[in-house]
């Protein structure tokens, strides 16, 4: 059992590890070290381990809620703050909210190591968190001398193309990439900050041409993409957030984008919108945040079809 203390932001993070791939991969993506405080959060990751059945135990109790997500079966018990989750047969896990502690039993490694790696870590802390002001979120983020810019949207909206592209076909604009995928974002002081999680970042083969990126900085490939092990030129943070643009691609009509200034109402709505959310005992603490995030931080909805004109981009990224 390997035992890796990291820091993110202002968490104080412990983990136990088994699985070498899942080990290599937690290595490269968060900032491991020597951290003196008690972990503020306990995940544990066991292989080979006995995996009992719990879909049987909802049924045994009404209040439990069960969510199916990307194959994976959450089912939350309200009266005890945990959940019992389920990936298959390859692993069962328990979240324990009262702990912020996670555990894993694995009977056969999960396929792909970054999959691994968000179930059984990136997701668990995105549940827990918010009790420690802090928030993850699923999108990318580029810096400007005006602070950090969020890109949120669904998946094919383009928020790694794009920020990818913004960030180093014009250089001169001193617009730098911060993160892909996975946002963690600081409450704990008076300004909003997000910081960088280096969880692959995934781009067609079509920008890996047009970007000249070579074998040796690609990770993995998976859904059609490719994930590289580094992002050139890439940023560190923390950074303060200055602007959330929400993007959206219409998949028919001519060439077109359209940029519009949203309300902290509207903008706290594609706030929700964009994430998937399950219960937890921090739903209220996790709503409190993102409310938070939109009276310091400006909304904007891109909208594109086609193709999304860089130029606009830039301009909204680097305006004062």
């Amino acid at each position: 059992m390997h035992i890796l203390r990291c820091k993110t932001g202002p968490l104080d993070l412990e983990l136990h590890v088994e699985d070498f791939d899942i080990l290599s991969f937690i290595e490269h993506t968060l900032p491991v070290g020597s951290v003196k405080a008690a972990p503020e959060a306990t995940i544990r990751i066991h292989e080979k381990a006995n995996c009992p059945q719990i879909h049987e135990r909802a049924s045994y109790d009404p209040t439990a809620i069960v969510y199916d997500l990307k194959n994976v079966t959450y089912v939350y018990y309200p009266h005890d703050s945990i959940y019992r989750v389920s990936v298959g047969n390859r692993a069962r896990g328990l979240i324990d909210f009262k702990n912020s502690s996670a555990v894993w039993n694995m009977r056969r490694s999960i396929p792909a190591p970054r999959s691994a790696f968000h179930i059984l870590v990136l997701d668990p802390l995105s549940l827990l968190l918010p009790s420690h002001g802090l928030q993850i979120l699923h999108g990318a983020a580029v810096v400007s001398r005006q602070g950090a810019t969020l890109l949120l949207g669904r998946s094919g909206s383009g928020k790694s193309s794009l920020g990818l592209l913004a960030s180093h076909l014009n250089p001169d604009d001193e617009i730098r990439f911060l993160s892909d995928d996975t946002l963690f974002l600081d409450f704990t002081s008076d300004i909003v900050q997000v910081h960088p999680v280096h969880t692959g970042f995934g781009i067609t083969s079509e920008l890996l041409a047009r970007l000249n990126i070579r074998d040796h900085n690609i990770l993995q490939y998976g859904q059609g993409k490719a994930y590289l092990s580094h992002v050139p030129s890439q940023s560190q943070g923390p950074h303060k957030i200055s602007r959330i643009i929400f993007l959206e691609k219409e998949s028919a009509g001519p060439p077109s984008t359209k940029v519009t200034r949203l309300s902290r109402e509207k903008t706290l709505l594609n706030l929700l919108d964009s994430q998937t959310t399950i219960g937890s005992p921090f739903l209220l603490e996790r709503f409190n945040l993102l409310k938070r995030l939109t009276r310091q931080a400006p909304g904007i909805s891109l909208r594109y079809a086609k193709y999304c004109n860089l130029d606009v981009l830039r301009t909204i990224v680097t305006e004062d």
